[in-house]
């Protein structure tokens, strides 16, 4: 859980582990004592802005899609603020991520960015032209809970072989004890079990990335298709 400064003042990063076991007020709380910790480095007020899996729904308020499963179905945003006396914005990490990347990073200049998180979860964010693209769900781009395998590993969103089960972190750390590996033994460059682990991966990045990508050109397709049906609608007179 890192939190950054502003760029107007010295850069000041801190990290804190979050702790889901303790559930939904205990990661509150961390939050709460990181910001004050950092304004009291900074010796000056912060505003917050977070950034993660998930996505606020419109219709209720909440925290949905999150894979830190206890901040589903509870107003995170509003408690914040509450808990923080102040505003706080929240958006999902991959979104953030990829737009910033779009505007002035790897994907600038570019018409489509489709910009990708492999971590604790599997995330991903779709930019068209310098926009980004949330879709009515908030949930465009994300591509974590795209079925890989149907017989594979259950996910905590109810589905099985989700590509987030095999090319999240604890994915990859299930597939290195798969191999052999003894629990909390690290791995070494030349390990046969880490790298026959690593070969799983890169194969199921590969499928996993090659799904998402067509998915990816069928939502601009589709969004393409509307922008042409809307232009020919008869009677309809466009300001431009």
């Amino acid at each position: 859980m890192p939190v950054r400064r502003q760029e107007a003042y010295p850069a000041d990063l801190a990290r804190r582990p979050t702790p889901q076991a303790e559930g939904y007020d205990a990661i509150l709380a961390n939050i709460h004592d990181l910001v004050r910790d950092l304004e009291r480095r900074a010796n000056t007020p912060c505003r917050v802005g977070i950034g993660t899996p998930g996505a606020i729904s419109s219709r209720t308020g909440c925290l949905k899609n999150s894979n830190t499963v206890s901040l589903n179905g509870r107003p995170v945003k509003q408690d914040l603020e509450q808990l923080l006396a102040r505003d706080v914005r929240i958006a999902n990490d991959a979104n953030c991520f990829a737009l910033s990347e779009a505007i002035d990073g790897a994907g600038k200049g570019y018409g489509v960015v489709f910009g990708v998180i492999l971590g604790t979860g599997v995330g991903g964010g779709i930019v068209f032209h310098g926009r980004l693209h949330e879709g009515l769900q908030h949930i465009a781009g994300e591509w974590g809970h795209n079925v890989l395998e149907p017989d594979g590993p259950p996910c905590y969103c109810g589905k099985r072989g989700c590509v987030e089960t095999f090319l999240s972190g604890p994915g990859l750390v299930n597939d290195y004890l798969a191999h052999g590996a003894a629990q909390g033994r690290a791995s070494a460059a030349g390990d046969r079990m880490s790298e026959a682990a690593k070969e799983v991966l890169e194969d199921l990045v590969a499928a996993a990335m090659n799904d998402a990508v067509r998915k990816a050109e069928q939502t601009t397709q589709q969004k393409m298709s509307g922008l042409t049906a809307g232009l020919n609608i008869p009677g309809l007179n466009l300001p431009f």
